[in-house]
């Protein structure tokens, strides 16, 4: 089953980290070159016609121009597109590939075209990804800490946050933490809402509809699974598939109550799980 744990987190695709990662990773090569020598670069970049110092400048530059048409995409498409880690991690290298046939061509010119090209690009690709590894990994893994921080905070401030149901002439009926609540179901004109209170489950006719519920249900991360049901991930206990193709939801609750969850809604359910 997929599930939000294959998507990168959110905020690599934010501005910052993008002028992180465009500024970061051009500048640390260049002064990770010009410093520590690896590789014996010294002697594969320098040519009569341009010093060791240029020709890393230049393939700087050429890191810096590739970074920005590739990540200024990248952060303008995240409000419709995440990231699996799969297709982040090919983006990253496809820049890296990129780049490498950038710098071997400035290169293959600056020899008098006496160089293999080819052999260049291959050159290039190896030690620019053993180079950008270093920054990119640390960056990589920062940003994944501090994204999983801050989800977990806003976890625990949902899950103890108090969600205030109002009836249909807008009157305060029901006041439950969040996290007790099991799930919801539509009756006629009314929407009955389970949940716990102790250790008993309980349950409370609002006169209201699923549709009028709809935003305050998505405020506090309890989600549509059925066109008459909202339920509340956290109490999911497992997802079954019946032979007849009927999905449920068995909650975690001591009657083992079984919702059913329609293959609209089923993708969405699966990633919050």
């Amino acid at each position: 089953m997929a599930n939000s744990e294959h998507y990168i987190p959110g905020n690599i695709q934010k501005p910052g980290p993008t002028i992180l990662h465009i500024l970061g990773l051009p500048v640390f090569s260049l002064f990770f070159v010009l410093f520590y020598l690896p590789f014996h670069l010294e002697e594969r970049l320098t040519f009569p016609v341009a010093s060791f110092q240029f020709n890393v400048l230049i393939i700087a530059s050429i890191m810096l121009v590739v970074y920005i048409a590739s990540r200024v995409p990248m952060c303008a498409i995240r409000r419709n597109l995440r990231l699996t880690w799969g297709w982040y991690l090919f983006w990253s290298v496809m820049e890296v590939v990129v780049i490498s046939f950038f710098a071997a061509l400035f290169l293959w010119l600056i020899s008098g075209e006496t160089v293999p090209y080819l052999g260049t690009v291959f050159t290039c690709f190896t030690v620019l990804a053993a180079i950008i590894a270093i920054p990119f990994s640390i960056i990589t893994i920062v940003l994944n800490l501090r994204y999983t921080e801050k989800q977990q905070y806003m976890e625990d401030d949902i899950d103890n946050a108090r969600v205030r149901f109002y009836d249909d002439k807008h009157n305060l009926k029901l006041v439950v933490r969040n996290n007790s609540i099991y799930f919801i179901e539509a009756d006629e004109n009314y929407v009955n809402i389970h949940y716990t209170e102790g250790d008993k489950m309980r349950s409370f006719s609002l006169r209201s509809s699923m549709k009028a519920i709809d935003d305050l249900c998505n405020e506090h991360k309890i989600v549509r699974c059925h066109r008459s049901y909202f339920i509340n991930p956290k109490h999911i206990k497992v997802l079954r598939k019946e032979k007849e193709g009927v999905t449920y939801a068995e909650m975690d609750s001591a009657d083992g109550q079984r919702i059913p969850v329609s293959k609209r809604y089923y993708d969405q359910i699966i990633e919050l799980l």
